[in-house]
């Protein structure tokens, strides 16, 4: 298991350096709601403020439409040195694959919380443009 981890943790940190496509759609609310554009093909990341060490996490709260993007992975970062019970955020991964617009629905909860509302929920409007005529 941890050397799944690690691959995985190598994968991103690969991916994240070397992949020139990639940029992060922040927390911040603009006009009512929160707007990430991009382009098909692009590599998108959510970023969320979250705090592991309290056993929440933001998953999709809602099946994505598999048409227009998809879901790569979930990583958590740290904010600092990593002392115990410290804030950090959790990096949703995203892939544009055809143009339109869509809406990701997520959720803050400990997972094997069933029964329980989250504690937060977000909501992102995804638009994808189409790649520009060659």
């Amino acid at each position: 298991m941890r050397r799944l981890s690690a691959v995985r943790g190598i994968g991103l940190l690969f991916f994240f350096c070397f992949c020139s496509h990639v940029f992060a759609a922040g927390t911040d609310a603009s006009a009512g709601g929160r707007t990430v554009t991009t382009k098909v093909g692009e590599v998108f990341v959510i970023a969320l403020d979250a705090n592991r060490t309290t056993g929440y996490q933001w998953v999709l709260a809602r099946p994505l439409n598999e048409k227009k993007a998809e879901f790569i992975c979930s990583k958590y970062k740290k904010l600092s040195d990593g002392r115990a019970g410290e804030a950090g955020e959790d990096l949703l991964l995203f892939k544009a694959l055809s143009p339109g617009k869509i809406k990701i629905y997520l959720k803050y909860v400990r997972l094997w919380e069933k029964d329980k509302k989250p504690a937060r929920k977000a909501v992102y409007t995804v638009i994808i443009r189409p790649l520009p005529a060659a």
